[in-house]
């Protein structure tokens, strides 16, 4: 069964509506009331675990569609080699895009995945918001140039912690995802199959990249 082979993986920190979106990308029709009781009954932990996680944020309204692309990396998988990087649209929390890669400090690469999302979108944002980090000055150059005859500022610098809307979803992610993967390469460091060196950091790219990027 389909979720019964997701909660023995990082499913298990699904909630059912996660785990509902994942059966309908799957191909498998399924309401999303037989989900929530089927996770109820193969991983009553984790649900039990859910409904403990209480946290109230601040509201954030956005003005529209595109009117402003949050981008951000997540850097909880970095010290072992998975680089994120995410852009979500400040409105409709639609994921612009979401990519684990080798690196999420080349200014190349995201502005790779900033090309294809215009592509994609057939057309650019009003306004983005970003950090100062040096990956996003060929995004930001970019995003200014669409805009060449707008005078406003189109790219908007600031720290991460202020980047409110993106910040929020990462913690979605971490939740329902990477707290898994987390855990597990903790556990390859604590029992030395993992050093961190070259070889080591390469060897994992090599076997799980692929299955992070799912």
């Amino acid at each position: 069964m389909f979720i019964h082979e997701q909660v023995q993986e990082s499913g298990q920190l699904n909630g059912y509506r996660w785990m509902h979106l994942k059966c309908l990308h799957s191909g498998l029709t399924v309401r999303k009331e037989t989900v929530r009781l089927l996770m109820r009954a193969l991983n009553p932990g984790g649900v039990n675990n859910r409904l403990k996680r209480k946290l109230k944020r601040r509201e954030y309204n956005g003005q529209g569609p595109n009117f402003i692309w949050h981008l951000d990396s997540y850097d909880k998988l970095k010290p072992v080699g998975f680089c994120i990087k995410g852009c979500i649209d400040g409105y409709s929390r639609f994921i612009v895009w979401l990519h684990v890669n080798r690196t999420s400090s080349d200014p190349r690469v995201i502005a790779g995945y900033y090309i294809k999302a215009v592509i994609r979108n057939n057309g650019v944002p009003l306004r983005m918001r970003g950090d100062l980090g040096t990956e996003n000055t060929h995004t930001a150059q970019m995003q200014t140039f669409f805009h060449r005859n707008d005078h406003r500022n189109t790219f908007i610098y600031g720290t991460s912690q202020h980047n409110q809307c993106i910040e929020s979803w990462w913690s979605v992610l971490r939740r329902e995802n990477t707290d898994f993967w987390i855990s597990l390469f903790q556990t390859f460091k604590k029992d030395k199959f993992y050093t961190g060196d070259f070889i080591d950091k390469n060897l994992l790219q090599f076997c799980f990249m692929k299955l992070l990027k799912v």
